[in-house]
């Protein structure tokens, strides 16, 4: 990491740590600093001071979970799109941590995976990966009722919060992730109804998140594409081509071939 990054770091860390300490967390004074370092307006939200808000919410929660559960959720409902994508990361890390603001947290993760606006939806995707990462499991398995049938946005914040590359480590998390890909697609062939902006999300955000589970998974990942192929179905095959083009799948000899199947079926 940069000095300057890991300098900035430091910085943030060190000054959301003073704020929390409070016996009584200031909103205002907390809102107002996350404001000011947001970078939003602008086409890149600060995502470092997200993660250090993160860690800041994990390292003080043990002694502070209920003040800090009141605090994410006066800023989950702020209008200030940076302001509410830190109180969901809040949500994600109080509930990963304390076993008695879990169900709570799904809820509220759930409930903001359909916010309209795309930033927040990122942040319940970059929650759900923090969950995962502590307790893959329980987490994925609650991940298996997000998907329901034309829930287009619960289900695009299931594939992205599945599809992280340092996720994949995991074989379970891989096998899991592929199984909620399949079930996704499965709701997917299912619909007539697919000309929503909600619909248009979840199939941008296939076009992406297929191919990380894929390279994971290699021979089961590509038999899966094979059958997604087959169906002949032009949403599906528009989100295979778009994977298949991807460099992480470049290297295995699959490709080659599931491409030329994708031109055989315009």
């Amino acid at each position: 990491m940069p000095a300057s990054s890991s300098s900035k770091r430091k910085e943030y860390d060190e000054e959301l740590s003073a704020i929390l300490d409070e016996t009584e967390v200031n909103f205002h004074s907390l809102s107002r600093y996350l404001v000011e370092r947001s970078n939003l307006p602008g086409p890149r939200a600060n995502l470092e001071l997200l993660e250090a808000f993160a860690r800041s919410v994990a390292s003080h929660s043990p002694e502070n979970a209920k003040s800090l559960w009141s605090v994410s959720g006066r800023l989950s409902l702020s209008e200030d799109e940076f302001v509410a994508m830190c109180g969901v990361r809040g949500f994600g890390e109080l509930g990963s941590r304390n076993p008695t603001y879990r169900d709570q947290a799904f809820s509220q993760l759930l409930k903001f995976s359909a916010d309209r606006r795309w930033r927040v939806r990122e942040a319940v995707a970059m929650a759900l990966q923090g969950m995962i990462s502590l307790d893959d499991v329980s987490t994925l398995k609650e991940l298996d009722s997000w998907v329901a049938d034309e829930r287009w946005l619960q289900m695009r914040a299931v594939t992205a919060g599945v599809a992280e590359p340092r996720l994949m480590k995991s074989p379970a998390v891989v096998e899991r992730a592929l199984r909620l890909h399949e079930m996704v697609f499965d709701r997917v062939l299912a619909s007539e109804n697919r000309s929503s902006e909600d619909f248009v999300a979840l199939k941008k955000g296939l076009a992406y998140s297929l191919s990380v589970v894929v390279a994971a998974s290699s021979t089961d990942g590509f038999r899966f594409m094979e059958k997604l192929i087959s169906s002949g179905d032009a949403d599906v095959l528009w989100i295979c081509r778009e994977n298949l083009k991807k460099n992480r799948l470049a290297r295995f000899p699959e490709t080659k071939r599931l491409l030329k199947a994708v031109s055989h079926n315009p």
